[in-house]
């Protein structure tokens, strides 16, 4: 009858372990063994050795014990720095490149902005001078413009001021002289010239060419124009000092242009010429012809 137990199974003990021990043990003693022998041997006194010197040899000073290296104490590691790639590198300073051309570009932008700032407003200084300039020259204008037609204005006043005084002045003295005539006229003989070289009144027999040198020169008439030689025969009537009183015309040449010319130019020789006597006579009669 077999006989069962609960505890479990154990492994069948393994071969050679008895052997293993033993040599292993014997090691031990080997190496015990061995560290007995070396510290007896470092304590060992050597044995002393007895020399003698021959030579002579200078004294020797003994040599100071030199102290005990102090161990030096063992320098820290340097933390290791990580390391930077060159890619890493060159993007940095590429970013730095380009931070600096930004700020050149912004510093040239803000440079360029204020020469802008600074030609604009002189543009605008000088147009506003220009503008001052233009309303001064305007005004100075305006204010000459206004001063001649002031003067302008005030010389035709007294143009016409003067021109009526004159005339008033001469409307005056021929009332006066005509009434002077009119009392004299008994006394005044008339005479008739021949060839144009006629005198009249009490003049001279020379006063007819010294009349005629007066007013020849001022006949405006061009004698071509006039077929023949016709004649043109004048009344004239003078105050004392020669100023003229009429001129009329007593004889007609047939052409109207010369008989005019002749007129006018008579009326532009006031006065006329005192006689050898210095006086003018009151009335005359003179020929002109345009071919003389």
């Amino acid at each position: 009858m077999s006989t069962r137990t609960n505890y479990p199974l154990l492994p069948p003990p393994e071969r050679g372990t008895g052997g293993a021990f033993l040599l292993a043990a014997l090691m031990h003693l080997l190496l015990l063994a061995l560290l007995v022998y070396g510290l007896h041997w470092q304590s060992s006194t050597p044995a002393g050795v007895e020399a003698e010197l021959w030579s002579e040899l200078p004294e020797l000073t003994p040599t100071p014990p030199q102290p005990a290296a102090v161990p030096q104490q063992p320098t820290p590691a340097a933390t290791p720095q990580p390391q930077i790639g060159k890619a890493e590198i060159a993007l940095e300073q590429t970013k730095r490149r380009q931070q600096q051309l930004e700020a050149q570009q912004k510093l040239a932008k803000q440079e360029q902005l204020k020469k802008q700032q600074q030609l604009a407003e002189k543009q605008r200084q000088e147009r506003l001078a220009q503008e001052k300039k233009q309303q001064e020259q305007l005004r100075l204008k305006q204010q000459l413009a206004q001063q001649k037609i002031e003067q302008q204005k005030k010389l035709k006043q007294q143009t016409a001021q003067a021109k009526e005084q004159a005339e008033r002045q001469h409307q005056a003295r021929l009332a006066a002289l005509k009434n002077l005539a009119a009392k004299n006229t008994v006394n005044q003989g008339t005479a008739v010239a021949s060839k144009g070289n006629g005198a009249g009144g009490q003049g001279s027999p020379g006063y007819a060419n010294k009349v005629r040198q007066r007013v020849k020169p001022n006949i405006i008439f061009e004698a071509s124009h006039v077929a023949g030689n016709p004649r043109t025969v004048v009344s004239v009537q003078c105050a004392p000092d020669g100023a003229i009183l009429s001129v009329s015309l007593s004889q007609s040449s047939g052409n109207a242009a010369w008989d005019e010319a002749v007129l006018r130019a008579v009326q532009k020789s006031d006065p006329m010429p005192r006689d050898t006597d210095g006086k003018v006579p009151r009335h005359f009669i003179m020929t002109f012809q345009p071919k003389d």
